[in-house]
């Protein structure tokens, strides 16, 4: 499997909703290793829950603060000249696949952190791709009310791009085709939230 083919399957898994966080495999010339990536989500352990300031505020979901989570991440590889981030929700879409809340990218390798609200429309420092609501910045979970806990994934990629390589206005689909072939490492944390 090439590493163009595993970066594309990583914009498209699917969780294993009941049982764990969800698990995506690195390309074969990515070895996994501690001193490599890391992610973190200050103050949310795996699989913790997110909060109603982070829920989305349109639609049924007209309550929530739709406040990104602050995110932080270190050790990638000598490599990397900038990151991108998505956050996806496999139990989403209805039953259709991944519905995807947030898209970043040209993110500059000085860059290690974004703070708690950096996903507002009309952020600076680096791009905000469209999600699945055709939006341009973070849009917080809305699962059906009900449904049992929804797996947020929060991947992070490091890129052998420079920052600004990227276009504006990339989705999730035309986003995974650019950065297929420059992914040098990837890593993500799972949160859930449920309505």
């Amino acid at each position: 499997m090439t590493v163009r083919v595993w970066a594309l399957a990583a914009f498209a898994v699917v969780a294993a909703c009941s049982s764990g966080p969800t698990q995506v495999a690195a390309p074969p010339n990515v070895t996994p290793r501690p001193d490599s990536l890391d992610v973190v989500i200050p103050g949310f352990p795996e699989m913790s829950f997110l909060l109603k300031k982070h829920e989305a505020n349109t639609g049924s979901c007209n309550s929530g603060g739709n406040v990104s989570p602050a995110i932080e991440w270190s050790h990638w590889p000598a490599a990397t000249k900038s990151f991108a981030l998505l956050m996806s929700d496999p139990d989403g879409g209805r039953g259709r696949g991944s519905s995807f809340h947030w898209l970043v990218y040209n993110i500059p390798l000085a860059t290690t952190k974004l703070p708690e609200g950096a996903g507002v429309a009309g952020a600076t420092g680096f791009t905000q791709g469209r999600n699945s609501a055709g939006l341009e910045h973070y849009r917080g979970p809305c699962p059906t009310a009900g449904d049992k806990a929804h797996h947020y994934l929060i991947g992070i990629y490091a890129l052998d791009l420079e920052p600004g390589t990227l276009p504006a206005e990339l989705d999730r689909a035309a986003l995974g085709t650019a950065i297929a072939d420059h992914t040098v490492a990837y890593t993500s944390v799972v949160l859930r939230y449920a309505r």
